[in-house]
């Protein structure tokens, strides 16, 4: 390197140190040195430092320093922290191929240029009120492995990219800014945590982590985009509270074996999810879901609801939209009765009832034509005996028709539910009451009935 201070195959001692402090305005260049104590340097302006095939057995700590080019540590072993504290840089800074068994900080500093910790293993990773164009931490061609990342305050203009880190148990993002923050093939550990909370994005792309009894949150945040891709979800609660998505909020390809995932607080134009979660909503046969699982809240169920039938809803997909909306009103009712006074209860399930199973809720189609079907029979059943039609003798007289028997039972019937009972003649109390009861019911099922299929053709 030219016109630069170099060290190399030393111990580091305080006159060096000294000599390393004044060098600016040359380049530094430290080379296999051993650091076997800790190093402090305060308020100092460099060029440009690299260090080396290093190793420091003391924390190498920079204060208020200002660095005029890039900064670059490179394979480095350290058995104590590395931190730069209030410091600014006027290029990149990069950490690459290094070990360190403690932790790295970046406290109050800014980065003109790029920030990259690529092939680096820590116990943590510390960035606090950091400003960068770009941030990535990366296992490009050396494995990486750490255990925590903790973003404070970091704002990148561009992307923050974490990717193919091992060993992850804790990923955290408070009140961060980025374009686009990437997390892809991160092992995440058994019983991990990821937390992206009070944060402002593009794009926040989840995208083939492995979760393992983990618990994933992205907590008051607000993004163009947020993806969550071929995951591998086991065991876990991913929790979305709102979550503000001007344009996708996507699920897709992921397998979600006994874990929850909590939607019901997100706001968004376009949600996509796996078909696989919405298999409640279009098979009886399957009761539960990952994003309606029973160990939601009652409040989250049935919001997830009310946004699933707002996305049908606007995809034009009527019958999703038809369940959907049966659903939440058998959930939503529930709800209430629950929380009446006991007494009061058998009457409003009656209404339950009623309107689940005979109307229903006014999108079922086939349930008032099969209660149609059976209050005609069970009607007819009644006129049958009421009228005396087992015997031989007795009939119904139809606009100078006579019918006799369950026949005339069941055309009689017929008749009552459709009002056109007034030419027949019958005799007693009873089946007038009956046929003035049964075409009251008739003309509300036939309502309910007409207006569902005008809503089907309409549509």
């Amino acid at each position: 390197m030219t016109g630069a201070v170099e060290v190399a195959r030393t111990r580091i001692t305080t006159s060096l140190i000294d000599k390393i402090s004044e060098a600016y305005p040359l380049d530094v260049r430290i080379t296999k040195i051993v650091a076997p104590d800790p190093i402090v340097i305060k308020g100092r302006t460099f060029a440009s430092v690299e260090i080396a095939a290093s190793n420091f057995k003391g924390a190498l700590t920079f204060i208020d320093c200002k660095f005029a080019g890039n900064v670059v540590l490179r394979g480095l072993k350290a058995s104590a922290p590395i931190s730069f504290i209030s410091c600014e840089f006027g290029g990149d800074f990069t950490i690459f191929g290094s070990v360190i068994t403690a932790s790295i900080c970046l406290i109050r500093s800014r980065v003109t240029g790029r920030l990259s910790l690529d092939g680096t293993s820590a116990l943590k990773l510390d960035i606090q009120s950091v400003s960068a164009t770009e941030l990535s931490v990366v296992a490009n061609e050396v494995a990486a492995r750490i255990e925590c990342l903790s973003f404070d305050k970091v704002l990148v203009s561009d992307a923050m990219r974490i990717d193919s880190i091992a060993g992850l148990e804790c990923l955290e993002l408070n009140d961060c800014g980025a374009s686009t923050v990437l997390v892809r093939h991160a092992g995440l550990q058994a019983k991990a945590m990821l937390c992206i909370q009070d944060s402002r994005v593009g794009e926040i792309i989840l995208d083939d982590l492995k979760m393992n009894d983990s618990d994933i949150r992205i907590v008051s945040t607000f993004g163009e985009n947020v993806y969550l891709r071929s995951c591998s979800i086991e065991s876990s609660k991913l929790l979305f509270e709102h979550v503000l998505a001007n344009g996708f909020f996507a699920i897709k390809e992921c397998s979600y074996l006994d874990s929850v995932i909590d939607i019901s607080k997100i706001t968004c134009t376009n949600l996509e999810v796996d078909e696989t979660l919405l298999g409640f909503v279009a098979s009886k046969a399957q009761k539960e879901s990952a994003i309606f699982s029973q160990s939601l809240s009652d409040e989250s169920r049935l919001q997830t609801l009310k946004l699933l039938k707002d996305k049908f809803a606007r995809e034009h997909r009527y019958d999703f939209e038809d369940n959907v909306f049966y659903l939440l009103k058998n959930f939503e009712t529930r709800l209430r009765i629950r929380c009446r006074l006991w007494w009061s209860r058998p009457v409003f399930y009656v209404a339950y009832f009623f309107n689940r199973y005979v109307m229903g809720w006014g999108v079922r189609l086939r349930n008032p034509l099969v209660s149609a079907v059976l209050v005609i029979g069970i009607c007819a059943l009644i006129y049958y005996m009421a009228l005396g039609l087992y015997e031989i003798d007795k009939s119904v007289q139809y606009l100078g028709q006579t019918v006799s028997g369950f026949y005339g039972a069941a055309t009689f019937s017929i008749l009552a539910f459709f009002g056109q009972h007034a030419d027949a003649k019958i005799n007693g109390n009873i089946p007038i009451s009956l046929a003035l009861a049964e075409f009251a019911i008739g003309m509300t099922m036939v309502t309910i009935i007409v207006g569902i299929l005008i809503r089907k053709l309409v549509r």
